[in-house]
């Protein structure tokens, strides 16, 4: 028809007149900056929930030791807050009730008025926090035995930073002593016998 433009659905082909020539899109978003863009921003959701960055993304790549240590800590003292609104808010309640209604219920044997006017001794207990997995334990282990050494911390707070019951691991400890005791003496009774 003398046309110089032809129609092919869903496109279109366009001819060029002379000394026209076709330039093709070329973009370059998001580029090399959306990254640090995006971190910028991770950073700041992070410092608003006081969590540690490198914990929200995930992204140990450049962290030292000791910057990666000063994360955690940080981490962990929010952590620790959270902890104990948790308990405050609803595992304190929650124990409280279960225990009351242990008593009222005849599931544990005590007299429900002595119970009332004694409730806090019967109510008495300690909460255990979950444990903080250590980064580099023959660092961490030296420092804690450091502390106690020094008179900054006792045995008792370093088990208890790390999730476990001061009591329960001594009583262990005793049981492996005795079983390392019988166990030896057993040896020697063999040797004895050859």
């Amino acid at each position: 028809t003398g046309e110089r433009l032809e129609e092919i659905e869903p496109g279109i082909i366009q001819y060029l007149n002379e000394h026209e020539e076709a330039k093709f899109a070329d973009p370059n978003r998001p580029g090399g900056t959306l990254g640090p863009f995006m971190a910028e921003h991770l950073r700041k959701v992070a410092a608003s929930m006081n969590y540690p960055y490198e914990l929200l993304v995930r992204d140990y790549r450049d962290t030292t030791y000791s910057s990666g240590r000063l994360a955690l800590i940080g981490g962990r003292i929010t952590f620790k807050c959270w902890q104990c609104e948790d308990i405050a808010d609803a595992w304190e309640p929650v124990y409280l009730t279960f225990a009351t209604q242990c008593v009222v219920f005849g599931r544990v044997d005590n007299d429900i008025l002595e119970f009332a006017r004694f409730k806090d001794e019967f109510c008495a207990h300690h909460w255990q926090q979950d444990c903080w997995p250590w980064i580099d334990p023959e660092k961490e282990i030296k420092a804690y035995q450091l502390a106690i050494d020094g008179d900054q911390t006792t045995e008792h707070a370093v088990l208890a930073a790390n999730g476990w019951d001061y009591d329960e691991v001594n009583k262990t400890r005793l049981q492996e002593r005795k079983d390392k005791l019988r166990q030896f003496a057993e040896l020697e009774r063999t040797r004895v016998d050859l």
